[in-house]
């Protein structure tokens, strides 16, 4: 059985506009129900858009 290609999301970002992302999924031997997803860049003009969707600022401020 051949393995499954690359999936490939295309986002709609408020602030960066489309952008296109490889899906990756590996699996967690000790917990089958969990799984670990991974975006990546599927090109340079989505790699280049990518510090617009960083969150500036913080949302509550920690005291410790």
């Amino acid at each position: 059985m051949a393995d499954p290609g690359p999936r490939v999301l295309t986002y709609l970002h408020r602030e960066a506009g489309p952008l296109s992302l490889a899906i990756s999924e590996l699996n967690v031997p000790d917990l089958p129900e969990a799984r670990i997803t991974v975006y990546t860049p599927c090109d340079e003009a989505t790699r280049a858009k990518l510090p617009l969707t960083r969150r500036t600022g913080t949302a509550a401020s920690v005291t410790i």
